[in-house]
């Protein structure tokens, strides 16, 4: 619901990683005719129409292209593939395992992915905006959260494209709901082609509900005014925002004591701070107040929006 910045500095590195990976495990796998498997020791070749993409795209340009592939081009891969190789479709197929050893094994789980987090420094996830991309694992240790949008286990050969690696929080990218939906999933889109505009909170008083102070929260109900619905429908995004409205009557009781207008004035007065326009609109809404730091801090998206309805900022 909030989109991603294209960084290329940030891709361009990645790809620099990547290709040595991937190019490594293509022609080990090229060399062996296949992969072998230990138990039982024997050799699962590859069919020939495996082994002539593997061949092609183990070429310079063929292979930037898998890796950094624009967004808006991802699906035309897909696309492709099922039409050239539709036995990586069948997950019991040979060219599958095969794929799959290659381009998530021996590629994808090489790949530094704390470090890729944090490079393009995304804070919380873009798919919901109410959660942080880091989690602790089973040692206690940060644990980068990172989504396929287009799921690996579906499309191997889209498991390093920089821009099928979205990161994100532990309940988008842990549920499930992704890996068992029609990778077709109709009208869906990726947080690289959605813009800030795309989704819009407001709220509205339940009938027959007064509002009179803090403790009213439930009277308040808040919905999209402006949503990309699949997205919306997938990752139950109205449900979940609904359980919020505590934050919302907070900004309400703001705006009616015009908490605004005097703490402004305190704030400039205050001139050991030296707080900018945007600094100040901060402290007011109590979280980031500028569409480019929406990725800073959960929830800053339906601060923003139900702020500007109110007139905080």
């Amino acid at each position: 619901m909030i989109p991603i910045t294209r960084n290329e500095v940030h891709r361009d590195l990645f790809y620099a990683e990547v290709s040595t990976l991937l190019k490594s495990a293509i022609q080990k796998v090229l060399d062996d005719g296949g992969i072998l498997k230990n138990s039982p020791r024997r050799l699962i070749p590859f069919s020939n129409q495996l082994e002539d993409y593997l061949t092609q795209i183990n070429d310079y340009a063929e292979i930037k292209n898998i890796i950094i592939a624009n967004p808006e081009d991802l699906q035309y891969q897909i696309n492709a593939h099922f039409i050239s190789l539709p036995q990586l479709f069948n997950r019991r197929s040979n060219d599958y395992e095969i794929a799959y050893k290659i381009f998530i094994k021996q590629s994808y789980e090489k790949i530094d992915k704390l470090n890729f987090v944090n490079e393009i420094g995304l804070s919380t996830c873009p798919y919901c905006n109410r959660n942080y991309t880091f989690s602790l694992d089973r040692n206690k240790k940060i644990k980068p959260e990172i989504d396929h949008f287009y799921p690996k286990s579906i499309h191997p050969l889209l498991a390093v494209s920089y821009f099928n690696l979205i990161p994100s929080c532990q309940t988008c990218n842990g549920v499930g709901v992704k890996g068992n939906t029609s990778p077709y999933f109709v009208g869906l889109k990726s947080p690289y082609l959605i813009s800030n505009s795309d989704f819009k909170f407001s709220y509205r008083f339940k009938p027959n509900e007064v509002f009179k102070s803090l403790y009213d929260n439930d009277s308040i109900d808040v919905f999209f005014e402006k949503k990309i619905q699949p997205n919306s429908d997938l990752f139950r995004l109205e449900d979940l925002y609904k359980k919020h409205n505590d934050h919302v009557a907070e900004l309400i009781v703001k705006s009616r004591v015009k908490y605004s207008k005097k703490y402004r004035e305190y704030l400039k007065s205050y001139k050991e701070l030296k707080l900018t326009d945007d600094e100040i609109n901060r402290m007011i809404l109590g979280n980031y107040s500028n569409k480019k730091d929406l990725h800073k801090r959960p929830l800053a998206k339906i601060y923003q929006d139900i702020g500007e309805e109110l007139g905080l900022i």
